[in-house]
């Protein structure tokens, strides 16, 4: 059990560690600026009257608007799909924020050890395996529908965000864990 506890902690400080680097020190998770943020904000602020996810062109289907006017708006662009906040956040705190995704982190590093402990397997490289195995299927998942469906410009970054991580992870938990006994 204790072996469990620290490949959890292990996995976990490595884990957060990771996306730490990611977003603070590497340059590929800095979004673009607008030419005028103020007045994009000002126009946001005229047209969105609550937190949400919105798009432009609109998905809804108005009378007389048919699917093929909406694919022929989506390819003139602009296009945008945003979770947009018009107003004041005045409850943003940026620890209360990493406790949130550490608590994320930790829950993604017990199913990782879980998962590794449910293997038939007690090799290392078969046991870090499983770990490169979910990260890439993490990676796949989380970076690619985006790409696809909402032209995110985030694929790799986002992709190795999950492969990187998980594989160091894999491999510290794959160390850590002990060997089943055969009795």
């Amino acid at each position: 059990m204790l072996r469990t506890i620290i490949a959890v902690a292990a996995a976990t400080v490595i884990v957060f560690g990771c996306g730490m680097i990611s977003w603070r020190a590497l340059p590929w998770h800095q979004p673009l600026d607008f030419e005028d943020g103020e007045a994009v904000a000002k126009v946001i602020k005229e047209n969105a009257d609550q937190h949400g996810t919105y798009a432009f062109p609109s998905r809804r289907q108005e009378e007389g608007r048919t699917p093929q006017d909406m694919e022929a708006e989506w390819k003139k662009g602009p296009f945008i799909y945003a979770t947009v906040r018009p107003g004041p956040k005045p409850d943003m705190n940026m620890g209360a924020t990493m406790i949130q995704q550490l608590l994320v982190v930790i829950l993604a590093s017990i199913t990782m050890v879980f998962l590794i402990q449910k293997s038939r397997h007690d090799a290392f490289l078969d046991r870090l395996s499983m770990a490169v195995l979910a990260g890439l299927l993490l990676g796949i998942m989380s970076s690619l529908p985006p790409r696809i469906f909402l032209e995110s410009t985030e694929t790799l970054a986002s992709f190795l965000d999950a492969v990187i991580p998980w594989s160091i992870a894999g491999a510290a938990i794959a160390a850590i864990l002990p060997k089943r006994s055969t009795a």
